[in-house]
């Protein structure tokens, strides 16, 4: 944010050996993704090609780029993008969301003195990496258990691995990786073996499963991996490394986001009252568990989940290099050149939006005053290459609040007490977020 007061709305800088062209406007973000070809180009993360060409892995849906992106793509759009295929996912999120509803009671009352959830931020992890797994998998991974199974730990240690070392060791060029900081390289590399493995070993079980089903003449279900393995001609090779970045992809976009989202509701508890209203008029029963259907009434949700990923986009900036010359703001610029779309700064644009700091949902309603350009706050990215899972986590942080809000009135353990973001690769809380969990009569 510093830096756009500092140089302006366009300006040149370099991560480690690659200069970059950083974009903090909304109408330069808007020309030059508009100037995207057939095939749009995310910035290459060297260091996941370079491990995935250490063990003989595919690129993925997330580092492929061309054709073999457009095939990938095609295939997972089909299952998790169209809104009529995400309903079929309702009822396993729905149970999650219950599990965890449970979890959040046992240790309110256990350890949180009655009152609060204690590490809410990783409580709130557990539900979505369970969620999403539960989704991907189609199975039941244990982080919502009393005592979380060894391996599924491990997984979560690994992942947090991960994308600790992944800024330490990206700044490097390839050959380079095994000479400078061998150290953090080798924990990297063994943090993404674990991580592979979990796919490794739920898609393998999928395939035993499938086999046996045809082999006793059984109808096979509608699971996302049953169909990705009978459907599509998506190689084994592939899936295991789209199935592991939408998982990855997944977590943190869901569960950030629904920290920030009880956050801002536990200071606002007039937008509070009127989401529960909102709630409790569409599922009139305090047992009622919401349908996709049902969120379909709940505009006010909706908005306060769009809101929060404007004031706080998970991902506070995103790449892009364009395979032809072209000129942006006056600026020529050769192809080959990698972009920075700076959401953070663009959210925070008064020229993009009235009291930009204000967390506002109503901006987002459509007798609304306010317009908003479409290009300020695109929290998934924009066309052909945004998130493949951003029906999937809107579902589920749709589901999520909704149960919440019924079940708990959200309260600040410390009335106005300010949690800032900071940046740690993902925009998060630089501090604890602490809430009271009251239950509603």
């Amino acid at each position: 944010m510093e830096l756009g007061t500092m140089y302006g709305q366009m300006w040149r800088s370099s991560f480690g050996f690659n200069p970059n062209v950083n974009v903090a406007h909304v109408s330069l973000a808007e020309e030059l993704l508009r100037q995207e070809g057939k095939y749009p180009k995310r910035v290459e993360v060297n260091v996941m090609q370079q491990y995935r060409d250490l063990r003989g892995y595919s690129y993925g849906l997330l580092n492929h780029n061309g054709p073999e992106w457009r095939h990938l793509r095609t295939a997972v759009s089909k299952r998790i993008m169209r809104p009529k295929e995400v309903p079929r996912y309702g009822d396993s999120m729905n149970e999650v969301v219950t599990d965890m509803i449970t979890r959040f009671k046992d240790l309110r009352d256990s350890t949180g003195g009655g009152k609060t959830v204690p590490d809410l931020t990783n409580e709130l992890y557990k539900w979505a990496m369970e969620s999403i797994a539960t989704v991907l998998f189609d199975t039941r991974l244990g982080c919502l258990e009393r005592e979380m199974p060894e391996k599924t730990q491990q997984f979560i240690d690994s992942i947090a691995t991960m994308f600790r070392t992944i800024f330490l060791v990206s700044a490097l060029k390839p050959w380079m990786l095994t000479y400078f900081n061998p150290g953090v390289w080798k924990r990297h590399v063994a943090a993404w073996d674990v991580i592979f493995s979990v796919a490794h070993e739920n898609i393998d079980r999928k395939v035993l499963e499938i086999d046996e089903r045809l082999r006793l003449g059984e109808e096979l279900d509608g699971s996302f991996l049953t169909y990705m393995l009978t459907g599509t001609d998506v190689t084994k090779k592939d899936l295991y490394a789209t199935v592991t970045e939408l998982l990855l992809a997944g977590v943190d976009t869901t569960s950030n986001t629904m920290v920030w989202t009880l956050y801002e509701l536990a200071r606002h508890p007039d937008l509070q009252d009127r989401l529960h209203r909102e709630v409790t008029s569409v599922l009139v029963s305090p047992e009622q568990i919401p349908t996709v259907d049902d969120v379909k009434n709940m505009p006010l949700l909706k908005n306060i989940i769009k809101e929060t990923l404007r004031v706080y986009p998970v991902l506070p900036a995103n790449g892009r290099v364009l395979d032809k010359d072209i000129v942006l703001g006056g600026y020529h610029i050769p192809k080959g050149m990698q972009f920075s779309i700076l959401h953070y700064n663009m959210t925070r644009d008064p020229e993009a939006f009235e009291e930009p700091e204000r967390f506002n949902p109503d901006r987002w309603t459509r007798m609304g005053t306010e317009k908003v350009n479409t290009f300020s706050s695109v929290p998934f990215g924009f066309g052909p290459r945004q998130c493949a899972g951003r029906r999937l986590a809107e579902m589920e942080m749709y589901l999520v609040l909704a149960r919440l809000v019924q079940t708990f009135e959200v309260k600040q353990l410390t009335p106005g007490e300010v949690v800032r973001p900071v940046t740690r690769a993902l925009l998060v809380p630089g501090d604890p977020v602490h809430l009271e969990f009251i239950d509603r009569l």
